[in-house]
């Protein structure tokens, strides 16, 4: 449950109002997951949507947590979260040597989820994870037959960086960086 929490948190956003964070759009389209919606081969397809181009930092997720109390290491409930949340931090409202700006990481899927409402967003789906996931530097769609976010080499990378391609149209908001 952690794992995908931090990996949806690297690519994910936490505590500014939803002015502050910064948010682009991701043209949607069609592309081959390694979970094809058909079991087989049929390709994903996904709506345009929009991502945040930085992930959520500790020091935002902190800003967070000070404004919802309920999802303070120590206050959360059990069934939100396992003994690794926030352990990084010396306390629940002390980063300690967790740097600010870096991504915040041993967060639940549910302070995640809790965090994109915050920003009047919502984390992303699995094939909007994965489509930005395959994108590069000039596109914000796969752009090789195949790719996706296990062949573009997306974990490890240090800091995604979004393509710089003009806005589209977008109808959703995701609360997630590009990993482009």
């Amino acid at each position: 449950m952690f794992r995908a929490a931090a990996a949806a948190l690297c690519l994910a956003a936490f505590a500014l109002p939803a002015s502050a964070a910064d948010y682009v759009p991701i043209p949607g389209g069609s592309f081959a997951s390694v979970l094809p919606p058909d079991g087989k081969a049929a390709p994903a397809s996904v709506a345009p949507f929009r991502l945040r181009s930085l992930p959520v930092t500790n020091a935002e997720f902190l800003d967070f947590v000070r404004a919802n109390p309920r999802w303070q290491r120590g206050r959360i409930a059990l069934l939100f979260a396992d003994s690794q949340y926030l352990v990084q931090w010396n306390g629940p409202l002390n980063l300690g040597a967790a740097g600010r700006n870096q991504p915040v990481t041993r967060v639940s899927w549910f302070a995640a989820e809790a965090f994109c409402e915050s920003e009047h967003a919502r984390l992303p789906t699995w094939y909007e994870f994965e489509f930005a996931a395959a994108a590069d530097e000039s596109t914000r769609a796969p752009t090789r037959p195949g790719a996706n976010a296990y062949s573009t080499g997306m974990p490890g990378r240090r800091r995604p960086r979004c393509p710089t391609l003009e806005a589209r149209q977008t109808t959703s908001t995701a609360c997630a960086t590009c990993t482009a």
